[in-house]
Formats: structure tokens, sequence, C-alpha cells
């Protein structure tokens, strides 16, 4: 019952109300619903070719906008950061910005909101509710003011971030794109569509999933089919190149939820930022039943469909949610090679691509 007792609702002006109620109340998946903070101090940082390194802070004011360096004519991203963000975790979006900034014309924004995302983990799991909120507030009035379109527009999140990504697309209809970057699974496992990232989201969504060992890493494998496509790389089990230690040592502490610097679970960031810089290459992976079988050389081009990971990723017939797409990488960068494109007897066979999603492409 939402209006049980245990249940609160906090009503923050000019937003909305947020309780902790069902859906967000959910047992056995969500059985600590923290009430969320008010999340007031969001920085957004506009990149774009013309100001790569140095920064220019949008406000939500017209004069903010139209004095800044955004190009109404240009895509627009926004790199959604994790749980538990410190620095490191800003430089690790401002990473994919650099790559991003490599080769195309985009309007990079990083919102950083760090302090609300900080230990316990329930508590940034009720934080992003309010933080989406905010994030797509002020996306409509970016829009409003500029005249860009939501299909300009694409949110690619990590982790904690995915979900946050979610939460902004259900609130703007015909969003563009968003990309799920190692989506967070503990809180987002079997829970109502409401509360995590689905394929309803944006009018393409894709989820680029590496982490599947340890209690943590089963449930991001589970989470893993929020998207339209869903690429398991290396089975999303352990990359290639990401020791034990890597993997363990950060993990020790079980309330800090797994850092960032968590190998298997980063590496998504990486071959991200690798499909934007390199266009020598592409990220190919088929749709198959099971690793085993696309291990075996069962699934190829001629029997199955082949889909792009990555930046120029998009719809592709015969690829649905419920599918799942299997790619090998290697162990180091450059993680693409044309030699380990799929399937693996078939090694210099070149699939069609599909249509880019990408505006200026």
């Amino acid at each position: 019952d939402p209006k049980d007792p245990r249940f609160k609702v906090k009503c923050i002006e000019d937003l909305e109300c947020f309780s902790t109620g069902p859906p967000w109340y959910d047992y056995p998946m969500r059985v600590a619903t923290n009430v969320p903070e008010d999340c007031e101090n969001i920085t957004y940082n506009l990149f774009t070719p013309h100001n790569p390194e140095k920064p220019y802070v949008l406000q939500e004011t017209k004069k903010s906008i139209l004095g800044s360096p955004f190009n109404a004519s240009w895509p627009t991203q926004l790199y959604i950061h994790a749980y538990w963000a410190d620095q490191g975790s800003i430089d690790r979006e401002l990473n994919k910005k650099d790559a991003a900034l490599s080769n195309y014309h985009y309007n990079v924004i990083v919102p950083d909101f760090r302090d609300h995302v900080q230990i316990p983990y329930f508590r940034s799991v009720a934080n992003i509710r309010v933080i989406a909120a905010r994030i797509a507030k002020f996306l409509k009035y970016l829009m409003a003011v500029t005249g860009i379109k939501p299909e300009s527009i694409h949110l690619i999140g990590f982790s904690l971030g995915c979900h946050t990504c979610g939460y902004i697309g259900k609130r703007i209809p015909n969003l563009g794109r968003i990309t799920g970057l190692s989506p967070a699974g503990r809180n987002f496992v079997g829970t109502a569509e409401e509360t995590r990232l689905v394929p309803t989201d944006a009018l393409f969504v894709d989820v680029i999933i590496t982490s599947g060992d340890g209690d943590y890493g089963l449930q991001q494998l589970d989470a893993g089919k929020c998207g339209h496509q869903n690429f398991f790389v290396n089975n999303a089990r352990r990359q290639p190149g990401c020791s034990l230690l890597e993997n363990t040592v950060p993990v020790i502490n079980f309330m800090k939820d797994f850092p960032e610097t968590y190998c298997d679970h980063i590496r998504s960031n990486t071959l991200w930022s690798e499909s934007l810089r390199r266009k020598d290459c592409t990220f190919r992976a088929v749709k198959c039943k099971s690793y085993e079988a696309f291990e075996r050389g069962e699934c190829t081009e001629f029997n199955s469909p082949v889909a792009i990971m990555g930046i120029q990723a998009g719809h592709v017939p015969g690829v649905g949610p419920e599918d799942t797409l299997y790619l090998d990488t290697w162990a180091e960068p450059p993680y693409c090679n044309e030699n380990n494109v799929i399937p693996r007897a078939m090694r210099k066979v070149t699939p069609k691509p599909p249509t880019k999603w990408m505006l200026n492409e």
C-alpha cells in the first residue's frame, strides 16, 4: 500500500513530489528506500570544438545559453557519471568527452553532481531520481531557448548513471538516444520499468555490458538487457587484461559498492571511447543464443543479424531487446581489431553496416 506509514513523500519546489513507496519499494529487490535530497547544486560543463578543454558552465538562463559556444546545428551529448563519484570519476567522463570531440562536432555537456551520489549506495539510488528530474528540466529549457529537437540529444551513462539517463528519458518524449555503459545491477534487477533504464526511454537505447563475475557482477549481467541492443563483450565476464587482483582489491568495502576502479566494470567506458576515436575499425557483434554457440562459430553474418557496437550503433532488423549480441575484444588497446571480429572462422567478411544514428555523419 503506497499509503503505508513506512513510506514517505518529499515535495521539491519547481519539480514534483517523490515517494519512497512502490514501485520504489519493491521487496526483495528494493528494501531500503531513502528519501531523496534536493540535489540543487548540479554544474553543467559545456565543451565544443571551439572550447574542447576549458568548460563553459551553463546556467539555466537565456543569457547564459545564448552567450555560450553551444551550436544548435550540432548533436548534443551528455555524459552522466556514476556512484561514489570523485574527481577521478569526472575525469573518466572528460576522457569520453575528449574522444567525442576528436572526430565529431558535438555539444558535449558533462553534468557534475558528485556530492549527491556518495555513500551509502541507497542514498545515491534515491537521489538520482531528483538529479534526473533537474537535468530533464534543464534540457527542456535548453531546447526551448535554442530550438534543438529531443531527437538530437544523446545521453551516455555509466553504471548508476545508466538509470539516471533512463529517468531523464522518461521525462523527455522522443529523446534521441541513450547509451548505457555497464548498467548498475543492485536495486535494479527485476524491478518495475519505472525504476530502471528500459528501451522505451529513448528512440534508440544501446547497452554495453562488460562485468559479470561475482555477486555484484551477476546482478550486473542480469541488469544488462536494458536496451534495444544489448552487447555482451567477452560474454560480459572476466575481461581480457583484467587480473583477479584488479577486480578484487577495490571491492573489499561492500558498502562502497565496488568503486569505479573495478576493471571489468569500467572497460565499457574504454570501449566506448575507442569507438569514438577510431574510424579504421568497428566493433561488430552477432546475435546468438549463447556465448558457447558464438565461440563455436554457429552464429555468422549469413545466418544471424550483425550489429555495430559503439558510436555507430543503430537499429538493425532482426535484433530486439530480448536478444543478446556477442563479440570478443583484445586484452589491450586497441581493443577492436578486424581480425577478431565474428565469426572466428570467417574473420575477413565485412557485413553491411546499419544506418547510422548520428546526424552529422
